[in-house]
């Protein structure tokens, strides 16, 4: 099979262009996935010093007589 894969590229040189192409797409997609999965944990570990910073605003807020909202994420 190995020896199929080299006669083919050696026909077709272009095999390598889209192999490269593949692998700085996938290793993109990877960066992006590992930066999505730790900004998650970050912004909903409890405990975090953003969850904090939300609930004096809540605090703040309903000082205000306002209606609080919804948790807010730590960008």
């Amino acid at each position: 099979m190995l020896q199929t894969i080299i006669d083919v590229s050696k026909h077709h040189p272009s095999v390598y262009a889209v192999c490269m192409i593949s692998l700085i797409v996938q290793t993109a997609f990877s960066v992006f996935y590992s930066f999505a999965a730790i900004a998650v944990y970050v912004t909903w570990t409890p405990g975090n010093p953003c969850e904090f910073r939300a609930e004096q605003m809540t605090i703040h807020l309903e000082a205000d007589k306002m209606i609080d909202g919804p948790l807010v994420p730590c960008y």
